[in-house]
């Protein structure tokens, strides 16, 4: 015949008192943490901290760039140049067949709100506008001309996802996939692998540009991006 046990009240309190304290302790420490910086719970597989795949996106950006491209092409044909601010060509392109039109909404895409990127590009918030700057070899941005090499007008990470997942022992890991999407000087729109974002100059004092990019060396600087460490957990009081 079984006999029923019973624990005092005060015992069972004691003990998740005791618990709770231990967990506050090794929360504190980073050796165990249950929820992240904004108060999600991680599961003990992980939190996974973007929730949107990159198949969830529009995928706009593409049709923004072929619009770009006509538009930027034929800007400089006439002026020399390109606009030092690309709103400007939404009055250029006014008059054009509805379908090459630029727009406002021509220069933004809503897939960077789904990204995980966290880089805004200027004050458009989007679109890298890199024929603003000077290409690698100093020179100005142009249109290709034959024999010639491209060089990267505008561009754009919001379909590149580095997938954080953070685990309650305060390690995260990455899981990169997707591409850079990028409208070079001859027209073409290329899906870029993250890779290929190197630098040029000195590994102290370099700036970012594509490789195979007009006056881009041979051997740039591969950048590379860890895929796991430390995420830094609750601040300590």
């Amino acid at each position: 015949m079984s006999r029923k046990i019973f624990v005092p009240a005060i015992t069972i309190l004691a003990v998740l008192g005791a618990i709770f304290l231990l967990k506050q302790q090794l929360a504190g420490s980073g050796i165990y943490l249950e929820r992240y910086d904004d108060g999600q719970i991680i599961p003990l597989a992980g939190l996974r901290l973007n929730p949107n795949r990159l198949a969830d996106s529009d995928f706009d950006a593409k049709e923004d760039f072929r619009r770009l491209s006509k538009a930027l092409d034929s800007f400089y044909r006439e002026n020399g140049r390109y606009p030092d601010d690309p709103r400007k060509l939404i009055a250029f392109t006014s008059r054009w067949p509805e379908i090459d039109r630029v727009t406002e909404e021509t220069l933004t895409s809503a897939d960077i709100s789904k990204s995980d990127s966290g880089i805004y590009y200027h004050d458009l918030q989007t679109y890298d506008w890199r024929f603003r700057g000077k290409r690698a070899d100093g020179g100005a941005h142009q249109p290709t001309k034959a024999g010639e090499t491209s060089s990267v007008l505008v561009s754009t990470d919001a379909y590149y996802r580095r997938n954080r997942v953070v685990f309650r022992d305060g390690h995260y890991e990455d899981r990169p996939e997707g591409y850079i999407l990028t409208l070079w000087s001859d027209g073409s729109v290329r899906e870029v692998p993250r890779s290929d974002y190197v630098g040029v100059g000195k590994p102290w004092d370099m700036t970012m540009f594509f490789r195979n990019e007009a006056g881009v060396p041979k051997d740039p600087i591969n950048v590379e991006i860890p895929t796991e460490g430390r995420w830094p957990g609750p601040a300590k009081k």
